[in-house]
């Protein structure tokens, strides 16, 4: 499998995402695609499963959950 990330955290500064390279890249490989960065709520996981990846991998919109355990700085 690969996971398509783009190279800096795009989600948490409102740019875009990667769906568009990820067209390219399911496309153009023949094993399984993970979707990541810039998929911040079930709209944007289901575009991307919708563009051909296999899931969808969402991390920053979890830090705010109690269950995370992050700082308050975070």
């Amino acid at each position: 499998m690969v996971r398509l990330k783009p190279a800096r955290a795009m989600a948490r500064r409102g740019g875009s995402t990667q769906l568009p390279v990820l067209i390219l890249m399911t496309d153009r490989v023949r094993i399984p695609v993970i979707a990541a960065g810039g998929i911040v709520d079930a709209r944007g996981a289901c575009a991307a499963l919708a563009l051909g990846a296999h899931a969808a991998q969402i991390g920053t919109a979890f830090l705010a959950c109690e269950e995370s355990g992050t700082t308050a700085e975070h």
